[in-house]
């Protein structure tokens, strides 16, 4: 059963007690609506409905079950949750997985992996990145962690050297023409910002090992914006440089290591973080890279 106890402030005066829990708690219609038929609400102690108007010194009491009965998890034995509680589980998506199951495709997928039932991943990844992604077990935790502040931080090797050790790719991306996949750097795209910081080189071959944090969440934006500074992720097929090198790692060499989340109740902060994988350890393993 969840709580939610408010005493209105001045600016809801006028408006109805379910404006105040859509902007206060972040209920969804489709939360408020089982609210409205399965909950009760109170104003000032006495039962209400949602469309009440408040004042302010209002209190509001909220009594309602948003929580479908918890699916059933089974984890491979290699691949063990990173963190896990009773509205959500964080895994390390390995290459090849996609996160949830499209339309005709016969790739595994990491929620289907886990369980039978339905989940709800709060992000995607590639079907070849690795590494962190949040998988929510029930809607109203989904909707939660979806307007909740993350932070995403993720490893990638790229061909050459940048120009600036450190900076922040500002360049709008959008479906590439006559392709339904494929993205690119247009001004008719959606505002896209990829924070970058260089961490290490290696001379021979010309690589760079680059930590990115994302400021958006575009398709593909990490590999569409290293491709627009002309030096794209290793062994990116869509937007790489398509060279032998690129053929040995097999999949563009891109890892989310690391998470920053406030649980949705508690907003207690979450702080987690992903060895690198093995095929990208070996490339930084084989060649002499050197920190700046």
């Amino acid at each position: 059963m969840q709580k939610f106890a408010y005493i209105v402030e001045e600016k809801y005066t006028g408006q109805s007690i379910r404006d105040v829990l859509r902007e206060e708690f972040q209920i969804s219609r489709r939360m408020l609506k089982r609210l409205r038929w399965e909950g009760k609400t109170y104003l000032n102690h006495e039962e209400a409905m949602l469309w009440y108007p408040v004042k302010a010194g209002d209190c509001i009491l909220a009594l309602a079950d948003l929580h479908l009965e918890a699916p059933k998890l089974h984890f491979p034995r290699d691949q063990q949750p990173v963190f896990q509680n009773k509205d959500l589980v964080v895994m390390s998506k390995k290459p090849g997985q996609v996160v949830h199951k499209s339309l005709n495709s016969q790739l595994v997928d990491l929620c289907g992996l886990i369980s039978d039932q339905a989940l709800h991943p709060v992000q995607r990844l590639d079907r070849d990145t690795t590494g962190l992604v949040i998988i929510a077990l029930n809607a109203y935790t989904h909707y939660r962690l979806s307007q909740s502040k993350m932070v995403k931080k993720y490893l990638g090797i790229c061909h050459g050297q940048l120009d600036q050790a450190e900076g922040i790719i500002d360049a709008p991306i959008a479906r590439a023409q006559d392709s339904i996949m494929e993205r690119e750097v247009s001004c008719e795209g959606k505002p896209a910002q990829t924070g970058y910081r260089v961490l290490a080189h290696a001379e021979e071959p010309d690589l760079s090992l680059v930590e990115f944090q994302l400021y958006t969440g575009r398709t593909h934006q990490i590999r569409v914006h290293t491709h627009y500074l002309g030096h794209p992720l290793l062994g990116d097929s869509m937007y790489g440089l398509n060279q032998a090198l690129d053929a040995d790692l097999g999949r563009q060499a891109l890892h989310a290591y690391h998470l920053e989340f406030p649980l949705p109740y508690t907003e207690d902060r979450i702080v987690l973080d992903d060895p690198v994988p093995p095929d990208m350890q070996a490339v930084l393993n084989r060649y002499q890279f050197l920190q700046l």
